[in-house]
This record gives C-alpha cells, structure tokens and sequence, in this order.
C-alpha cells in the first residue's frame, strides 16, 4: 500500500562535468547546446508546465546520441491559469537554485520566460568558464564578454544579442517563448536549423542530426584544448615562428602556416613534437590531399594548481609525430622531407593516396577536464581512433566515453587492472598491464636476487598505485615471499617522513623497497628521495615513473647505486625493432624513451587498422580485435588478448651505470648489461 514512482534511467553524464571551471565552450557548441534543450522546452511549456530549476547537473547528456535530456520535474509549476485570463495568478515558492534562478522566479512568481533565464545563465557559464555567481553582476550591463581580469569571450555579436535578451532582469524585455530564439538562432545560420528536425524521434534520427552539425575535422577555435595546428598546447610562451605558423593555420592559410612551422622546427625549439604534428596537417590542407584522422590525448597541465610538465607530454607526442611523419613521406616527398634535418627514414606505402592528420588534445590530467576533452573527441566524426589517455585514474575516468560512442581508445601509459577486468569492446593497451609487470619484478627478486621479504611505498588515494602494491603482495607471497610492515609508507604526503621510513625499513631486516609513484603532486620526488637516503644499503625496484631524469641526476651524487632496477616497457639497447631506435636519433637528435616507443606503437596500431577496413570508427575496432591482426612496431609485434591487453609482451628491467659523457654521468642500461661498456656505450 505505498506509493512509488517509477523513472528512466538516462544512460550519460550530467553537463555540469563538462562545464568545469575555466573550461570554455566555443560558440558552436553553445548553439548545438541550444539547438538541443529549447526544443525540449518548448515541449514542456506547451504542456502549461514551468520546470523552474534547469541547471547543469539537471542536464543529462545521452551517451547512445550526446543530445541533452531534461530531467528532475519535482519543482515543476502548472500554470493553469493561463488559459483562464479572468483567474488571478497566485504566489507560489521560490523553488530553485540560486544563480540560475530568475529574479521574479526568487520574488514566487515564475513565468514561462523564468525557464529560459535559466539556459542562457548556462550559456554565459560554458562561453566564460565561470560559475553564475562571478559573472551575475556583468549581464545586466551586457559587459559579461569582458570581464575584468578575463580573457575577452570570443562570440559573435547576433549571439550575445540573442542571450541578453534571454537574461533580461524584467521578464517583459525577454523571450516570451523559444520559438522566437529558434527563429532567430535559424535566422543566424541557417544550416542550423536542419539539427532540429526530429529531436524527440529517438537516438537514430538525434545522431543523423547532430552528424550534420559536427564538423569533420578542427574547428580552428583557439581555446577549447583541441588542437590540429590553431593553437599550441604544449607551453603559454610559443616561439615567434610557430606562433605565426599557428596563427595562420587559425586563418586557414595552410601555405603559410606550413612555411612557418618548417622554419620553426628548423630554428627555433629543438625537435619539437608538437610543430611537426603541425607542419604535417598544414601541409596536407595547404595541398588539398585527403586525409585519414587520428587524435591523441596528453597531459600537459599535471594538476589542479596548474603545475605543467612539457617534457612528459614531448615524450609521449614524439612517438605519434614520427609515424604520421613516416605515413605522409611519401605523399609529401617532394615537400616534406627536404625540410626535415637529419630524417632519413623508411616510407610508409600510402593508404589509397590519403595522408594522416593528428588532432592534439590537452586533458590537463585533471578528471573535469578529460571527461570534456574525451566528449569533444567522441563527437567529431572523422577522427578513427584516440591514443590515450596516458595516466591511469584519467584513463579510467574517459574510456567508457569512447566505448559507448565505438571510438577506438588505445592509451600507451594506462597499467590498471581495472579497466580489462570488465573488459570495454573498444580499449586496447600498447604498455603491459599490472599483472604482467609485477610478474617480471618478483621473478627478478626471488629467483635471481634472493630476496625474499618486501616493503611498499605508493599513493593510498591513488587506485591504481594502491592495486599495484596489493598485485605486488599477492604474487610475492606466492612465491614464498612475506611483506614487511611500514607505517610510514604515503610517498604522495608532503609531509612524507623520509628518515622515518629508512628506519623502519632498516628495522626488518633484508627487504626490498618498492617504490610506485603515480603522476600527482609530490609522489615521484619522495620515491627518489628515499631511493637516495637508502644508500645502497637495500635493493630498491621502481615503475616506469622512476625512469627519469630526475633519478639519475639523485644516483649520481651516490657512491653507488647497484642495487636499483626499474621496468620498462622498452629500451633502444634491446629493441626488438633496431630501426625505430636509428630513425629516433636521426628525427630526434637523440634517442627517446619507452613513452614515446608505447606511443608510436598505438599509432603504427592505428594505421594499420585503417590499411585493413574501409575506415569507419566499427571496422577500426572490429579489425583490431582479430585474432589474426597484427601490427610492427617499436617493440615488436603488436597482437591483443579479447581483453584489450597485449599479447606476448612484458617489461624489461633497467639499472643505472657510470657514464661521463651523459649529462650527470650516469644512464640507465638494460640490467643485462652490468656496466656501459657492455653495453657498447662509448663513455669516456
């Protein structure tokens, strides 16, 4: 005898993860946006029906289609007044939520016009990147385009006309009803309007429409962290040469902006990853050579405090720039490799005479950020396959966007387990999976070093630093190992104690110390901290995030440093592939990490996927996922388990060794290679 009420599960997102602080919509998408929710609203005002609390977190994004559903009517005001003029109008409460509340809306008068107040506030937030609350006070004078201390919002003035009128402080000056705006937003551009047609007909007929909509490649907006050669994303200071060269790509004066990237490359940063990418897709648009497209998504700002790690980022981008490079050479021949110093490198064959175009995007490994970043990608029709995301929590947080919108996600740097133990149809992986690693670490540590007792340094908050340490534990007892207890274990604190540790390290004995920085805050610099203060005394092992510059520059101001071995997916003394390692230092001016080898396999992986079928976003995943598929690359044969994990492929160890012509006198070698002489390095 109780009452229930039974509501749709909306499979998707709410808007408010996509409008984040200091993340900005461009205008087209604040048009599709509108394009999507008035038509909704018209629906519900013809029904005599005021919602009275729209706002982004009452705001679903569709996955099957990416068109915004209205939701949560529990505030809903009837208005059956208005079919009866004689009867007064009553008062009512002020429900909603502050900020996107009208003002008599807040006085217990809502109007149809109440609604409508409420999406343009939504609009002014996506097109600032700000919350109501900082810009309220700035629509009323129609200045909210130029905020003090802001960037100027770039939007068109028949928009912001528009958009004042929805947020008119006296409900009489603004639209009555959202006919009006749809006439007048159709009056704009009229190729706009054809994303109505049928908006309530279901996902198949949403998606025709909103395929319309989406344009094919960049939209040339600086601003929205996508990339195809309108804005750099690897630095706010861009050189001269590649700052004209990205200007005029955002002109769409591909000629020029190709000119100016090939000069910049030449004289200007050294070997930049990023300006290669660009010299690519400028010179593909300024030929008119049809294209293939592919995107790959990198972490340039490395937390919420705005902290930027370029050097990762170049790593990571190097592997995607050498093979696109190494794709369109052949169709560019004549152009392209003259002006690449030093690139002599094998030509790929061509795929029916198109060429390969890269899109960068900036997930800033930030979650808000990803999630907006991973939305954009999924809705640009011609991109084939994303690689990324790099870290693992970003990976996590974005790969069901892909897999629910069939777009191929094959991130290089991803380890966790958590991903393929519910396996999503469209991941894939390049870099071998937890279990896999930790199985070469404690193979190394019982059967060759005779180690049996462990201790574990990692980031508790971090899921998959935390999965790590529990995979290291578990197959370590297996083997007939035991697990020392640490309490001063948190290397992500910045009050990490790192005496404390050593002691009670020191306390239990002969144990090994494992180290697992994950890719926030202050966890790489305590790893190498305690690596350092331990001496030498006890065998430390590390991930792929202690293979860094940073610890070598720590090992060399150590009398010795034997006792370290950290994983990696690939180094160029052993590389399966001795080419890529030759091409590297010839297009590089140097030899690259694993990063960059992980990554142009995921894009070798890419190419050869589109070679096999007739490009579309089902083929990719479907000729990937093969058995019979295979791909070379850097590290070998690229082949996947039904998991998305690779196929026959396990880390290396690598040591550190005394070198005097490296840059602090050291370089890691494969643990095989016990000094760099064995290694055929030439040192002295």
């Amino acid at each position: 005898e109780n009452f229930y009420l039974i509501l749709e599960y909306i499979e998707g997102h709410p808007l408010s993860e996509e409008l984040v602080s200091n993340t900005r919509w461009t205008e087209e998408q604040v048009i599709e946006f509108l394009q999507d929710i008035l038509p909704v609203i018209k629906v519900v005002h013809q029904n005599n029906v005021i919602h009275r609390d729209i706002k982004p977190s009452n705001l679903i994004r569709r996955s099957c289609d990416n068109k915004i559903v209205l939701i949560d009517f529990g505030a809903v005001k009837e208005i059956s007044t208005l079919d009866n003029p004689q009867l007064e109008r009553t008062r009512t409460v002020n429900i909603g939520t502050s900020g996107y509340m009208a003002p008599e809306q807040f006085h217990g008068c809502p109007e149809f016009c109440s609604d409508i107040y409420s999406i343009g506030i939504i609009c002014i937030q996506a097109l600032t990147g700000l919350p109501p609350q900082d810009f309220l006070q700035y629509i009323q004078n129609n200045i909210w385009r130029s905020i003090p201390d802001r960037p100027l919002v770039k939007v068109s003035n028949r928009l912001t006309a528009i958009l004042n009128k929805m947020v008119f402080y006296d409900f009489n000056k603004r639209y009555k009803d959202v006919a009006k705006i749809l006439h007048d937003l159709k009056a704009r551009n009229p190729w706009i309007w054809l994303g109505t047609i049928g908006i309530i007909a279901g996902c198949a007929i949403a998606i025709f429409g909103h395929k319309i909509l989406t344009p094919k490649t960049c939209s040339l907006v600086q601003g929205d962290s996508l990339s195809c050669g309108e804005e750099s994303l690897l630095q706010y200071s861009t050189p001269r040469l590649k700052k004209r060269g990205v200007d005029e790509f955002a002109k769409s004066n591909y000629r020029e902006a190709f000119n100016f990237f090939k000069r910049s490359w030449n004289q200007e940063v050294h070997k930049d990853p990023e300006t290669l990418i660009y010299m690519n897709n400028a010179l593909l648009k300024a030929n008119r050579i049809e294209y293939h497209t592919i995107a790959i998504a990198i972490p340039v700002k490395k937390n919420e405090q705005e902290q930027f790690d370029i050097d990762l980022a170049k790593e990571i981008l190097r592997g995607v720039a050498q093979a696109q490079t190494e794709f369109n050479l052949k169709l560019l021949n004549s152009e392209l490799e003259p002006n690449l110093v030093g690139l002599d490198i094998q030509k790929e064959q061509t795929i029916k005479g198109k060429g390969l175009q890269v899109i960068i995007a900036d997930d800033a490994n930030v979650k808000e950020e990803s999630i907006a970043r991973a939305n954009s990608l999924v809705k640009i029709p011609d991109i084939l396959g994303v690689i990324g995301h790099y870290t693992n929590k970003i990976t996590t947080y974005t790969v069901d966007i892909y897999n629910q919108n069939n777009l191929v996600l094959i991130s290089s740097g991803s380890t966790t387990e958590e991903i393929t133990e519910n396996p999503r149809k469209f991941f894939f992986r390049t870099v071998p999976s937890t279990k896999v690693s930790v199985k070469v670490f404690v193979k190394y540590l019982i059967g060759q070093q005779g180690q049996t007792k462990i201790a574990g340094f990692y980031n508790p908050a971090s899921e998959s630093t935390s999965s790590f340490w529990e995979e290291f534990q578990r197959q370590f007892k297996e083997r007939g190992g035991s697990v020392a207890n640490i309490t001063e274990f948190d290397i992500s604190k910045n009050d990490f104690d790192v005496k404390k540790a050593i002691e009670e390290v020191g306390a239990t004995g002969k144990t090994t110390i494992v180290l697992n920085p994950s890719h926030d805050g202050k966890s790489l610099e305590n790893a190498i901290a305690l690596f350092q203060a331990n001496l030498n005394r006890n065998w430390v092992v590390g991930t792929g995030g202690l293979y860094s510059p940073k610890t070598l520059e720590a090992a060399s101001k150590l009398p010795s440093f034997e006792k370290l071995a950290v994983a990696v997916s690939w180094h160029h003394l052993n590389s399966p592939n001795q080419n890529f390692p030759a091409d590297t230092r010839k297009l590089w001016a140097g030899n690259v990490s694993h990063r960059t080898a992980l990554t142009y396999d995921a894009a070798k992986t890419l190419i050869k996927a589109i070679e096999e079928q007739q490009s579309t976003r089902k083929g990719m995943q479907k000729t990937i996922a093969s058995p019979n598929f295979s791909a070379s690359g850097a590290t070998g044969t690229i082949q996947f388990e039904t998991t998305g994990d690779r196929k026959n492929f396990q880390p290396k160890l690598v040591h550190i060794v005394k070198c005097n012509k490296e840059q602090f006198g050291v370089t890691f070698v494969p643990i095989e290679f016990p000094t760099a002489a064995a290694a055929g390095l030439q040192c002295e």
